[in-house]
């Protein structure tokens, strides 16, 4: 038997442990936009593969809209677009997803946020989604140890 639990689950924008995720079965997403390798058949049948060195892809949660990183990850994303157009530097975001009991982690490296999630008011409470693209997505599978 394996044991997981999302309480043990954490995501860091650079130093900043964020919290007021919405519940679900899929709360925090990381995957690469390119295929790593691509099929090419030639005249005569034959198959050859290319790799890819394209090793960026994204990350995206859902937060309440209670959470209070909702401020912190709006202030980030007014700050960076202020800065480039100010003629500043634009300071990249590094983000990891740690699964502390089953050691499995993502790190997303050189990475923005291309814009804001809409804000939407009702009755109840909605999720605002962020979602971030990096230069670099790395995956790094930990092990699940059976418990007795």
């Amino acid at each position: 038997m394996k044991q997981y639990s999302f309480y043990n689950v954490e995501l860091r924008v650079n130093d900043d442990v964020m919290s007021g995720f919405s519940k679900s079965n899929s709360i925090i997403t990381a995957g690469r936009f390119a295929a790593q390798h691509m099929r090419i058949i030639g005249a005569k049948g034959e198959m050859v593969v290319a790799t890819s060195a394209d090793l960026s892809g994204f990350i995206a949660f859902n937060l309440l809209q209670t959470a209070d990183d909702n401020a912190l990850l709006r202030l980030w994303t007014d700050n960076a677009q202020k800065a480039n157009l100010d003629n500043t530097f634009f300071q990249p975001l590094n983000v990891t997803i740690s699964d502390l009991m089953g050691n499995d982690k993502v790190l997303g490296l050189d990475g923005m946020i291309p814009k804001q999630p809409v804000m939407v008011r009702g009755e109840g409470i909605n999720d605002l989604k962020w979602a971030f693209e990096f230069g670099q997505l790395k995956f790094n599978e930990g092990y699940q140890p059976e418990i007795n």
